[in-house]
């Protein structure tokens, strides 16, 4: 075993050197590019994400809008969910997502659903599917017990806990009823 001699600390080779630099550059891209979501910035990033999660809430309800091409403007710009509710002869009520509103949700709901590594991205990773970065809609579609069953655009069908799911979205949900 190679010791140092005495009164000289150790040194770290050029290997090594080279290993501290790689770990620090890395690191530094994780921090610049991390990407921060917001609803607005997803509305306006990720269209097809809203159009697919109004599908899939309009499926629910057996519903099919009469004019898909206004169906889906009235959601690529903005993310309107409310015009497309109207557009199905549904009435749109923005939710504040909490564990309880979830539970007690007498409807369906288009949830935006951050990436969360101990929820989303692990399930994935056991379920052998291609992770895919960023936040979506999805939409809420029933609850059986403390699970709740989602409908993801990327991932599929799957159930969640109520307290994850929560967590795991943004701080309100749209809610689609049928009118009084």
């Amino acid at each position: 075993m190679n010791q140092a001699p005495e009164g000289k600390g150790r040194s770290v080779g050029p290997a090594g050197w080279l290993g501290v630099a790689l770990v620090v550059a890395a690191a530094s891209m994780f921090v610049v590019s991390s990407p921060s979501y917001s609803p607005e910035s997803l509305q306006k990033k990720d269209p097809v994400g809203s159009v697919a999660a109004a599908y899939a809430l309009a499926a629910l309800w057996h519903r099919a809008p009469l004019d898909p091409g206004a169906f889906e403007s009235a959601l690529a710009g903005g993310a309107d969910f409310s015009v497309a509710a109207r557009m199905l002869g549904l009435r749109a009520r923005s939710v504040r997502v909490t564990s309880s509103a979830i539970m007690e949700a007498p409807h369906p709901m288009i949830l935006l659903l951050k990436e969360t590594p101990d929820v989303v991205v692990t399930r994935e990773f056991l379920e052998g599917r291609q992770r895919k970065a960023g936040a979506r809609f999805v939409v809420l579609a029933e609850i059986h017990g403390d699970e709740a069953v989602v409908l993801d655009p990327v991932v599929g069908r799957f159930t969640m806990p109520v307290s994850d799911l929560a967590e795991s979205a943004g701080g309100t949900g749209t809610m689609w009823a049928p009118n009084p």
